[in-house]
């Protein structure tokens, strides 16, 4: 045994996701065997096989080995999703949890939700004056057609060949991602536990799905160029994983995967630019934000740059800010307006909102300098 997994180890980039002729994986064949232990399987994961991959058959290996009782197998194949119970769940407008169901949500009034259906209906063919009506009213979009919503904003689709394309890329992704960049996307997927699709659709399961889907096909570029599984590798270890599957999680909050994976493409774009945010250099906000804070925050910006501030460490601050550092409910209203309008609403908003802390950061930076010229006093 311990030669064979040696012989696993050493080929684990190439061979640990293969698939046969069935579309099986090593894993799939583990999990579905009556003979293999439940240590081949842990073996199996623990040197980066896909849980997530589908057979022909359309199933996962948790699948088989929940079919066959093999539940020493299950256990370790399972992605810690709650347990289904026979609990009833309360959520508000947005699909969270609430924990007290006396706290209902909030009810839009049935005319808006005509307005919106009507929009949504009627969005190819939509005036301007309609798009103005849009744009005054997303503070009070119904989450009912949220989803319908971000679609029409992006011109996301949910077609065969989209489907097609997304079932291709994961099962591409799954073979030729490194399994140290897939034991890191399954180090980040726990987000949006309180979420209904997180705790009744098997949500984790989607968003590996979805993450290793999109890595693989952000990195194909011009199909008709050869690009080696290294190179491949190495320009996703430029990406975040932990913001990109934040994003990813939250995507999965409003709309399905196959459109998740569509929209993911189009923020692509020029328009939106999530490139940007997902690269670990951030070569645009870098460049654009240092700015925009000396020109809207001259004071604040003169005197951090008095004691050698790093202004890189509020670039990260801005690249989590609309996915971890506000509130949930407050993120998706943002995205409500950053699909429709475009990346430099993020920047308006991350600006004012220091605006909105100028006088807190000033009294931190003042207590500072009297503590520094205190010790130096008293040294």
């Amino acid at each position: 045994m311990r030669k064979e997994n040696k012989n696993i180890s050493e080929n684990a980039s190439i061979n640990i996701n293969a698939f046969d002729n069935e579309g099986k994986t090593p894993l799939h064949v583990a999990a579905a065997t009556t003979c293999a232990e439940p240590s081949v399987v842990k073996y199996l994961i623990q040197n980066g096989a896909s849980i997530v991959s589908i057979d022909n058959n359309g199933m996962t290996p948790y699948d088989y080995a929940e079919k066959l009782k093999h539940f020493a197998k299950a256990q370790l194949l399972n992605i810690e999703e709650e347990p289904e119970t026979d609990e009833t769940h309360t959520y508000d407008a947005f699909n969270f949890e609430v924990p007290y169901p006396d706290q209902s949500p909030r009810k839009e009034r049935h005319s808006d939700n005509v307005k919106w259906s009507v929009i949504v209906g009627q969005w190819k063919n939509a005036t301007t004056k309609e798009q103005k009506w849009v744009k005054k009213h997303l503070s009070v979009l119904n989450p009912n057609v949220r989803a319908r919503m971000w679609e029409c904003f992006t011109h996301a689709t949910s077609t065969k060949a989209v489907h097609e394309e997304y079932l291709k890329s994961f099962s591409e992704g799954s073979k030729r991602i490194s399994p140290e960049i897939l034991k890191e996307i399954r180090m980040n997927l726990n987000v949006f536990n309180d979420h209904r699709v997180f705790i009744e659709g098997r949500g984790k399961y989607k968003l590996e799905r979805l993450v290793v889907s999109y890595l693989y096909d952000e990195t194909i570029g011009d199909e008709s160029i050869e690009v080696s599984d290294e190179e491949r590798n190495k320009k996703i270890e430029s990406v975040v994983t932990p913001s990109l599957c934040k994003i990813g999680g939250l995507l999965l909050c409003v709309v399905g995967e196959d459109v998740a994976f569509s929209l993911l493409r189009q923020l692509r774009s020029d328009k939106y630019s999530i490139g940007n945010f997902l690269d670990i250099e951030m070569p645009e906000a870098l460049f654009i934000f240092p700015r925009l804070f000396k020109i809207e925050i001259a004071i604040l910006y003169d005197k951090l740059s008095s004691i050698g501030f790093e202004l890189n460490y509020f670039i990260t601050w801005f690249a989590d800010l609309f996915i971890d550092v506000f509130p949930v409910r407050l993120v998706i209203r943002i995205w409500d307006y950053y699909l429709y309008e475009g990346k430099d609403v993020l920047y308006i908003i991350a600006i004012n909102y220091l605006k909105y802390l100028k006088s807190l950061f000033l009294f931190i930076f003042i207590s500072f300098v009297l503590l520094i010229n205190y010790i130096y006093y008293f040294r």
